[in-house]
């Protein structure tokens, strides 16, 4: 492909890595006390402040630098970065520009999941002939970002060290790494002065940290003896000494406290910094939501990328098939469109809908091409293929004393506090609070597995799980939870069903 015009896929992925059951008994008490009192306020949780605000629709005929596909942790903060440097940019995404109380309130991540005006319910298969599935994603405007447990976790260096060996790209090397981390970086809990953690402050992308010390006031008497326990250990250094970005620790295992993307109690992530971006340079960068790319058009005798074909919905509607909320395409409904670029276009759409979107443009496997009767205009094999997960296995305890707290009206108590932002609300966590990683071999350079507890009878996702009674309502449930990370099986792939861009693909892990 020619220099100024290529064909890129900007991915995004999360390292969730390892974590070890607590050795501390304190550990475990303090864990219990806040994931447990968090968890169960979701039966005071209705759905409540949802809206869906369409952006102001560009002007197609306006031929933009940069096209890119998926508003996520990808092409997102691609795409805001790219319009801040001057740059024109057209940013596409298939969900809405819609958020919650499901959303903005972190201890509501699990209810967010599920929310319909941004799900996207994949159905997968682990193995071949096995059932389809539940497989959560977001179409909304900030992808995954509007739905994750916002656990902000550094990547093991290892990682990146052998990112940088295998591409020959010395860019990747974990120093390097680390300052770009620290330039989208604004931390609130680690203070400035002397930064012991190696933390970045003026970032957009805030990241805090529940503050043992000072707990929010409705756990303060429950957890003051394990608190003062910590203390003793750590010299009074508490979240310092639970921080996982310590740099020289960061390939170690132990114990921590989960940072979280949050800013004053409530969800920060890329949505907001898409928005910030479209308020200061409204010129650089337009938002086109609600709109299904379709292909990319490429021309067949240069193999350049010139734009983009796609379908937009006349009237706010989800298009794509795997939203619960999905309305077919029409005349009535919808308009077909195309738009430019002089230099590129991204496809930063996740690890399903890329690879979809490159087969219906004729990029990717010969044979799966032509089955569908697609004209290949560049056979590449590894499309779709080499598809990975992290797997995720529970373990359900019983107590033998229910998790209760005697104040009914908690919820409401917590959501003034929040909406005020006047402290720290258990509203403002996102469930388990401390974890530990660990390595499932002593040999292993890097922990692979990561874990943490919380109240519930969390048994794997299913349509309604995270609505399901038993789920809340069962006081005397624990739920342990374990991922596993680094997984040796390569077979996994994305294979397109039909020439349908609104059908989802045949995902198989």
């Amino acid at each position: 492909m020619a220099a100024s015009q290529q064909l890129r896929h900007a991915g995004a992925g999360s390292s969730m890595q390892g974590w070890r059951v607590p050795r501390s008994a304190m550990t475990a008490v303090v864990l219990a006390t806040l994931a447990v009192l968090a968890a169960m306020l979701s039966v005071h949780t209705p759905v409540a402040h949802a809206s869906s605000n369409p952006l102001p629709f560009p002007n197609n005929k306006t031929r933009y630098d940069y096209i890119v596909v998926g508003s996520g942790a990808g092409g997102g903060p691609l795409a805001c970065n790219l319009a801040r440097k001057g740059w024109k940019v057209l940013l596409i995404e298939s969900g809405s520009n819609y958020t919650s109380d499901n959303a903005s309130v972190p201890i509501h991540n699990a209810l967010s999941v599920e929310d319909p005006g941004q799900a996207f319910d994949y159905r997968v298969k682990h193995y071949d002939g096995g059932p389809d599935v539940q497989y959560p994603r977001a179409g909304v405007l900030g992808g995954c970002t509007q739905h994750h447990a916002l656990i902000a976790h550094p990547p093991h260096k290892v990682d990146f060290e052998e990112i940088a060996q295998l591409t020959g790209d010395s860019s990747w090397d974990p120093i390097q790494m680390r300052q770009h981390w620290k330039s989208i970086e604004n931390c609130s809990y680690s203070p400035y002065p002397g930064n012991p953690n190696d933390h970045g402050y003026r970032g957009w992308m805030p990241t805090a940290q529940v503050n043992l010390a000072k707990p929010p006031l409705e756990l303060d008497s429950l957890i003051t003896i394990p608190v003062l326990s910590f203390q003793n250990v750590s010299k009074g250094k508490l979240n310092d000494y639970f921080d996982p970005f310590n740099y020289d620790d960061t390939d170690k295992e132990g114990h921590f406290i989960m940072p979280t993307m949050t800013y004053k109690g409530k969800r920060y992530g890329v949505r907001e910094f898409i928005m910030d971006t479209v308020r200061r340079f409204p010129d650089n960068l337009h938002v086109m939501t609600n709109t299904h790319v379709t292909r990319v058009i490429i021309t067949p005798d240069t193999k350049v990328a010139v734009g983009v074909q796609y379908t937009r919905s006349l009237n706010n509607e989800q298009l794509y098939g795997a939203s619960p909320m999905a309305t077919p395409p029409t005349p009535g409904n919808s308009v077909n469109g195309s738009a430019f670029v002089q230099r590129e276009v991204i496809i930063s759409a996740g690890a399903f809908n890329t690879p979809q979107i490159l087969m219906l443009s004729g990029v990717g496997p010969r044979e799966v091409l032509q089955e569908k009767n697609i004209t290949v205009l560049v056979d590449l094999p590894g499309v779709g293929a080499n598809l990975q997960d992290r797997y995720e296995i529970a373990v359900v305890s019983s107590t033998l004393v229910d998790f209760n707290y005697p104040c009914r009206d908690l919820y409401s108590w917590c959501r003034e506090s929040l909406d005020k932002n006047e402290q720290q609300s258990i509203l403002s966590l996102n469930g388990p609070v401390l974890g530990v990683t660990r390595k499932s071999n002593a040999s292993l350079p890097a922990p692979d597995m990561f874990l943490f507890g919380s109240a519930g009878n969390f048994t794997g996702y299913r349509p309604g799980w995270s609505r399901d009674e038993n789920l809340r309502l069962l006081h005397d449930r624990w739920t342990y939870l374990l991922l596993k990370a680094h997984t040796q099986n390569r077979a996994g792939f994305v294979k397109i069903q039909s020439k349908d861009p609104f059908m989802p693909p045949n995902i198989n892990f």
